[in-house]
């Protein structure tokens, strides 16, 4: 574990979280002691470019195990300031956060310092030239070329409501009714379902791995698609690490993804995060715990509070979609050094926001 654990040893006296042991993850052995950090926020492309990073490489590599860096991917519109969400071209890894060299040097100088580099990959949905044209990804040899077209695009996409063609199949949970589940009204939706919209996935992951150097992915709005092709996507790739983003603050629904990869990728604790929304600093520490229905014991509130689940579990206070400038209706207001406490003397890994 890195100097933030192992120097400045946290003892928190909230009874609570006393005798919990600190558990791992899938993909990487259990009982890991890794501690991540979140490298950027909404719109810091004044303070998180590839080389405002690489001068902070050793720093931070001093104090995290891994960094979960920005979408690298060239985005839609292209501009200085685009946080890469809406992916353009995968195999172009020119975004507005810097240049595919000074990204690679990045990764290379967390490395030197034993950190690794988290990729963050928007693979559920994906921009063009218009509703349904795509630039093809050419990434070079050794690596094969795919060109999504409409036949890729998932047959309730905004692209067939507008009279564009679509493929021959439903998104994933099409008719479950629910926040930003299945679709995304901002870009195609492409259909996994298909081996060749997954090869072409893989395909992408391998570049990001063997080329540019990532080892592990941060898999965006994994709602949209089975969570059996992250399992597909996960042992194909022997990634060091992988976590989903399940935007849900439902125990049940956090579990059933992990079961739904055959646990093979953690996720991340939005009960965590709702429990540290609603403690908000304040006095009130129950906040923080639910009680075992079983043995009556108090555990920290979240996917953490099961033995069983808590070594899938990534814990966080904010990330770039809860706080400030972007949509913050779930952001934390208090204070910010006792929140970061709490999360890293509790279960799972923590990610620094």
């Amino acid at each position: 574990m890195k100097k933030l654990i192992t120097t400045g040893k946290l003892f928190l006296i909230v009874s609570l979280f006393v005798s919990i042991p600190f558990n791992g993850k899938a993909q990487v052995p259990d009982a890991s002691p890794d501690v991540m950090l979140q490298g950027f926020y909404w719109n810091s492309h004044g303070e998180t470019r590839w080389w405002d990073l690489n001068n902070q490489a050793q720093e931070i590599s001093y104090f995290f195990d891994m960094v979960w860096l920005p979408p690298s991917a060239a985005g839609e519109g292209g501009n200085w300031a685009n946080m890469g969400y809406h992916p353009y071209c995968w195999a172009d890894q020119n975004s507005s956060w810097g240049s595919k060299d000074e990204l690679k040097t990045l990764i290379s100088s967390l490395r030197a310092g034993g950190c690794k580099a988290i990729a963050d990959v928007i693979i559920n949905y994906r921009s063009g030239n218009g509703w349904v044209d795509f630039p093809a990804d050419e990434y070079g040899w050794p690596y094969v070329t795919y060109q999504f077209n409409y036949s890729h695009i998932c047959k309730d996409d905004e692209a067939a409501a507008a009279g564009y063609p679509t493929g021959p199949n439903y998104d994933y949970n099409w008719n479950v009714y629910g926040d930003k589940w299945g679709g995304y009204a901002a870009a195609r939706d492409l259909d996994h379902s298909q081996e060749y919209v997954r090869s072409a996935v893989k395909e992408y992951l391998w570049f990001l791995k063997n080329e540019i150097g990532y080892e592990g992915w941060r898999y965006d709005l994994v709602k949209g698609y089975n969570p059996w092709y992250t399992k597909e996507y996960n042992e194909t790739l022997g990634n060091y690490f992988s976590v989903g983003e399940y935007y849900q603050s439902n125990y049940d629904d956090l579990k059933a993804w992990v079961d739904g990869t055959h646990r093979t990728s953690t996720v991340f604790d939005f009960c965590f995060k709702q429990a540290i929304y609603d403690w908000n600093g304040g006095s009130n520490y129950s906040l923080l715990a639910w009680t075992d229905p079983t043995t009556g014991k108090r555990r920290p509130a979240g996917l953490v509070h099961s033995p069983e689940m808590r070594k899938y579990a990534v814990t966080f206070i904010d990330n770039h979609d809860t706080a400030s400038p972007h949509e913050n209706p779930w952001e934390y207001t208090g204070n910010i050094t006792r929140a970061n406490a709490i999360m890293l003397a509790a279960p799972g890994i923590p990610c620094v926001f």
